[in-house]
């Protein structure tokens, strides 16, 4: 009934016809992609973004300079050689003192999330300093670039390596002739103290003793 050319055309409609409908399922499917990107990747790059510079920032600025003419910004050294930053706040009374306390910050942050603790005990207490200080990878230790600042926000090792940090603090106020320290952590730096006393107590000094132990918000597992 149809000749060749009819039935030619036949066939090339029907496959028109399959290649939009193909086409359309691209189209929607590009759509939904798009739109799964901006209800779910941005909202998670934009908090990685805000995160990774968490670590960077001055928390509570206000407390940071009321602080600033009782304190010093100093380094020390971990056990595996790293040198971090921390922030040293003699006593209220600048008076001598053998004691001091440690105050370890969690994932994202620096030394100055743990003022506002400082700032309290500083004044409801005597003769005691303290010493709040960077985790690795975070402060002025915090990699440079986009991958590290977005992409991976601060890397830890979840206080397994942090541990040593801790280590490095209370040996360096061993050195400057402390003789009795407490240590507070919180989140990983939690976990970085319960390590650090636990496993590594052979890498205390001598000649400091850690009187007590403060963990806050720390994973139990």
């Amino acid at each position: 009934i149809f000749d060749k050319k009819f039935l030619n055309k036949a066939t090339e409609a029907r496959k028109a016809f399959r290649r939009s409908i193909i086409r359309k399922r691209i189209a929607k499917t590009l759509l939904s992609m798009h739109l799964l990107g901006f209800q779910v990747a941005l909202p998670i790059y934009n908090a990685a973004l805000e995160s990774g510079y968490k670590s960077l920032q001055i928390h509570y600025p206000a407390i940071y300079q009321q602080l600033h003419h009782d304190s010093d910004e100093i380094r020390y050294r971990t056990p595996d050689n790293l040198e971090l930053s921390g922030i040293f706040v003699r006593n209220k009374n600048n008076a001598p003192t053998d004691e001091a306390m440690i105050f370890v910050p969690g994932r994202n942050r620096n030394a100055t999330m743990t003022l506002p603790y400082v700032k309290w005990l500083r004044q409801t207490t005597d003769n005691i300093d303290f010493l709040a200080i960077d985790i690795r990878g975070h402060g002025l230790q915090t990699p440079k670039g986009w991958f590290t600042e977005v992409a991976l926000a601060r890397p830890t090792t979840m206080g397994v390596k942090e541990s040593l940090d801790v280590i490095g603090a209370i040996n360096y106020l061993a050195d400057l002739g402390y003789k009795k320290v407490i240590v507070y952590g919180h989140s990983i730096g939690g976990a970085a103290v319960i390590l650090g006393i636990s496993e590594h107590k052979d890498m205390i000094s001598s000649e400091i003793t850690v009187k007590g132990v403060i963990v806050e918000k720390t994973f139990a597992d």
